[in-house]
């Protein structure tokens, strides 16, 4: 058999299982699981996938995060475990995908506080999009308790401000901060943030060298 990749959100931690998003990049629901259980009781589930870690850590690993295990299927007709994995990374070890949309005219109350640790998004406001995708997974900033505090990942990075059909580019946050926070005080509304980066659920922090945001200058 050739090694493996899937990915999904985990269930439990020890043992560990995930509700399984993706195999080798395609949903679940392109695959019939029928036959790979030694009865039909114990079947592989992908709600409920079962996968053997071995000896691998999984220390930084949390129920409800995005995981990204690869490894062998067990055999046809033997699950349970339904995987073997050689390796499992935790969603802040994967790059993802921040996005959330505000819809025009934009919102004046997404961004509750800017200072030299990050920016504070308020997603209550948010439409369309509001989701952080890593490995094929999306996780809902509506499901938490508070947006991510979104976190320059060093000193430099490329970190853009789209306003009035002209697109300002930094390499340091501490001027993006300054000119975001000046366009918000002159009354701008927020359209859109993209961030692409890692985002680490213990402490919930996105951290990122690209951040984008597009204002509406009224």
């Amino acid at each position: 058999m050739m090694p493996t990749g899937v990915s999904g959100t985990v269930v439990t931690v020890s043992p560990l299982t995930m509700d399984l998003g993706l195999i080798n990049g395609r949903r679940t629901g392109l695959y019939d699981f029928s036959g790979t259980g030694t009865s039909a009781s114990t079947d592989a589930d992908p709600d409920l996938y079962e996968v053997n870690a071995g000896s691998l850590d999984l220390s930084g690993i949390l129920v409800g995060d995005p995981v990204r295990a690869r490894g062998l299927v067990a055999a046809f007709g033997a699950a349970p475990e339904d995987f073997y994995a050689s390796t499992v990374i935790g969603n802040a070890d994967v790059r993802g995908h921040l996005v959330v949309n505000y819809g025009r005219p934009g919102a004046a109350d997404a961004v509750s506080d800017i200072s030299e640790v990050g920016v504070q998004l308020d997603v209550t406001s948010a439409e369309g999009r509001h989701h952080i995708v890593i490995a094929g997974i999306a996780i809902d900033l509506l499901d938490l308790d508070q947006a991510p505090l979104l976190v320059p990942g060093g000193e430099r990075g490329v970190y853009t401000v789209w306003v009035s059909g002209r697109l300002e580019v930094y390499t340091f946050y501490a001027s993006f901060a300054r000119a975001l926070q000046d366009h918000l005080d002159e009354g701008a509304t927020v359209v859109r943030y993209d961030a692409q980066g890692y985002y680490d659920r213990s402490v919930n922090t996105f951290t990122s060298k690209r951040m984008g945001i597009v204002l509406n200058s009224n």
